[in-house]
């Protein structure tokens, strides 16, 4: 008896130590450090991590963004602010009040049960919660609509609640880096070329002609259009990130630049094959730059027309791929 008594005890003792280290996990600098380790530090939620951070003891607030990515949704304000809140939450994880704070984010695709519960039917909705001892209290609620979408408004609504500076972080490629690179990278060859031509004038015109290619290239590749909307550089769909945006009336910034990439592609194929080969005396060398000019003019265009398909999957027409 004396001993059964004592193995019950141990086992309690046990199971108690056992359960405490599980709420422990469960609380605290747990989901912290969950939003720390992801890319741009927002937590993903699903509906077991939703239900867990609610019901833990929490000495921060959290700040929730409930929304709809996939594109069976269609859910257009939804990839708007996704990305500004993504900035939002770089900028959060690399000052120093990012104990104070933590950004979530629940996607319907893997939150049903969540928007269920919640009553919601309508995305995307963004609701601050106040620290917790374990209940889910009362929510106020950020209206986009009427308060921004932007990565400012949104700092500034949560810089308030906190009493803090919260300074928006952007990705490390952006539209406007994207353009000075690209810029940066045709001013490089007018140059280069220049340097190879002796006469001024054929300099003058050759960087002329470059210059002008460059502007043409921008400007068909929709760049004023997402620096004007402000557009997303890249959406992040449910199974990662998207690099086009569904239908043809909205347009991501990486869009432009690989439209850009392409068009440039097709003319440098199109100089090969007209100026380029030509010009060289040697038969063989001659049939390898216009083979090479030729299969790549084939593969770059067959690449244009699936950039159709990547935006609307109806799309009926293809080339090779």
């Amino acid at each position: 008896m004396r001993l059964s008594a004592s193995l019950v005890y141990a086992l309690t003792v046990l199971a108690t130590l056992f359960l405490t280290l599980v709420s422990a996990e469960k609380s605290g600098d747990y989901f912290l450090n969950l939003a720390k380790s992801s890319s741009d530090g927002v937590l993903k939620l699903n509906s077991d991590l939703f239900k867990d951070l609610m019901s833990a003891h929490r000495d921060y607030d959290v700040f929730i963004l409930y929304t709809a990515l996939d594109s069976r949704f269609r859910c257009v304000a939804c990839q708007m602010v996704d990305q500004p809140f993504s900035e939002v939450a770089r900028g959060l994880r690399s000052g120093k009040h990012r104990t104070k704070l933590l950004m979530a984010k629940a996607d319907a695709d893997q939150n049903m049960d969540v928007f269920r519960m919640l009553g919601m039917n309508h995305a995307p909705a963004m609701r601050y919660y106040k620290p917790s001892d374990g209940a889910m209290d009362r929510s106020s609620e950020y209206d986009a609509v009427i308060q921004g979408f932007g990565s400012d408004d949104i700092a500034e609504f949560l810089g308030g609640k906190l009493n803090i500076t919260i300074k928006p972080k952007a990705p490390l490629f952006t539209p406007l880096r994207m353009f000075y690179l690209f810029s940066s990278i045709i001013c490089l060859a007018a140059f280069s070329y220049v340097g190879s031509q002796f006469s001024l004038k054929n300099g003058i015109r050759s960087v002329a002609m470059v210059i002008s290619l460059g502007l043409v290239f921008m400007f068909t590749s929709g760049y004023m259009w997402t620096r004007i909307r402000s557009a997303p550089f890249m959406l992040q769909g449910a199974s990662g990130p998207k690099l086009f945006a569904d239908g043809f009336q909205s347009q991501t910034g990486i869009e432009s630049s690989l439209l850009i990439a392409n068009n440039a592609g097709l003319t440098l194929c199109l100089l090969l094959l007209i100026v380029v080969s030509p010009s060289i005396k040697s038969p063989m060398l001659q049939r390898l730059v216009a083979l090479v000019g030729l299969i790549g003019f084939i593969a770059l265009f067959s690449l244009l027309i699936k950039f159709f398909t990547f935006k609307h999957g109806g799309y009926p027409f293809r080339l090779f791929l």
